[in-house]
């Protein structure tokens, strides 16, 4: 059993490590192990589930599924 730590999972995840502590605080993200006095992971497979749970097929650049739209041109006149 791999214990990633909190970086390897904020590289995996792309979560910040508040957003972290938030999403297992509501219970929405895998609950860390204790090491050491000073040390925690979470089990890999764990995590590698919950990525794989996470939505797909949205679309845009956005991660709530609306297109961005831009603003005109800055190097244009307005009428």
């Amino acid at each position: 059993m791999k214990i990633p730590r909190i970086q390897n999972v904020i590289n995996a995840t792309g979560l910040s490590r508040t957003t972290l502590w938030r999403l297992e605080r509501r219970g929405d993200f895998p609950r860390r192990l204790r090491l050491g006095q000073n040390s925690c992971g979470w089990v890999a497979q764990e995590i590698q589930d919950w990525i794989a749970a996470r939505p797909r097929g949205m679309t845009g650049g956005n991660c709530d599924g609306r297109v961005r739209t831009t603003k005109s041109d800055p190097g244009k006149a307005r009428p």
